[in-house]
């Protein structure tokens, strides 16, 4: 069972200039009953895309049936699929919201890296040191995870970079996921194990994840999708929009996002709890018509 928590992050102390912002929202997952005898667990900060509603038109058009769409400036609330699988298997996940910190008076720019970084820094702080946090004092903020998709994907580097910041000194970086990462490419991180996963039918970053892992250093792993568009990291499109990618059936589109959580999972139980009886296809049940996977450990 998983808990589920809306929430606001303050701001107070965080660097956002030019925005006028104290406190942005997030959405806290976490296991309802911790295992017996642990005292902590592992967190993994997931890094949305741009605002993906705004692509292309309406964003009600391109939902799956009977799915209810949050507004496209509440983009952090796509990720429930993933965000529920790792809290499922005994780890924290927390979506803060940095749309809003886009210089585009229309918002359909990307956000500030640098604050979208900031942003992510202050959510797993938060999840730990606050009062107010439901996992207060139970995370380890030294066995920290990242997943970030599209424009998320690009923020590693960034998230790396000011963690080293006064106040952060607990934090540590030690596994990163990059979904269909956007441009930049996820950075290279010497000795942090990767993972990309990428749709062979996304037309939004093309074939970036594939890239990416080519170029990466061990450990690292590559999922490929198979008629995958750039919104299988998400529960509410199924997309024919322009740029996206092939039209995905919503039962398809189940699958896709099921066979996407299930890796997001595995890696992190790997590099996040030691578990090292997952092999290098990460476990995989998935047929290679869904999915293929490789990895260079």
């Amino acid at each position: 069972p998983v808990e589920v928590r809306d929430v606001m992050i303050p701001l107070a102390a965080v660097e956002v200039a030019p925005f006028d912002r104290m406190e942005t929202a997030a959405r806290l997952y976490y296991p309802r009953v911790f295992l017996e005898g642990e005292a902590r667990v592992p967190i993994v900060a997931i890094g949305h895309g741009n605002w993906i509603g705004t692509i292309g038109g309406e964003e009600e058009e391109y939902a799956c049936p009977g799915v209810e769409v949050p507004p496209a400036e509440e983009s952090y609330k796509y990720y429930d699929s993933i965000a529920r699988e790792l809290a499922a298997h005994g780890m924290i996940s927390i979506v803060p919201d940095f749309g809003w910190a886009t210089l585009d008076p229309d918002g359909l720019s990307i956000p500030e890296p640098a604050i979208a970084a900031r942003i992510l820094r202050a959510s797993l702080l938060w999840a730990e040191d606050a009062a107010e946090s439901p996992v207060q004092g139970v995370t380890l903020l030294d066995r920290a995870g990242f997943a970030g998709h599209s424009f998320g994907g690009t923020l590693p580097e960034q998230l790396a970079s000011v963690f080293g910041e006064p106040g952060g000194e607990a934090l540590e970086l030690r596994a990163v996921a990059g979904l269909a990462p956007g441009f930049p490419l996820a950075p290279f991180l010497p000795g942090i194990p990767l993972l990309f996963v990428g749709g062979t039918s996304d037309r939004v970053v093309a074939s970036t994840a594939f890239s990416a892992y080519a170029a990466a250093t061990p450990p690292k792993y590559l999922v490929e999708v198979l008629v995958g568009n750039h919104f299988i990291f998400n529960d509410l499109f199924c997309d024919d929009r322009p740029g996206a990618g092939e039209p995905v059936d919503p039962d398809v589109h189940r699958e896709q996002l099921d066979a996407v959580a299930f890796f997001v999972r595995q890696f992190f139980l790997r590099w996040l709890r030691d578990d090292t009886s997952i092999d290098e296809q990460l476990g995989s049940p998935f047929p290679e018509d869904l999915v293929r996977v490789e990895s260079v450990l």
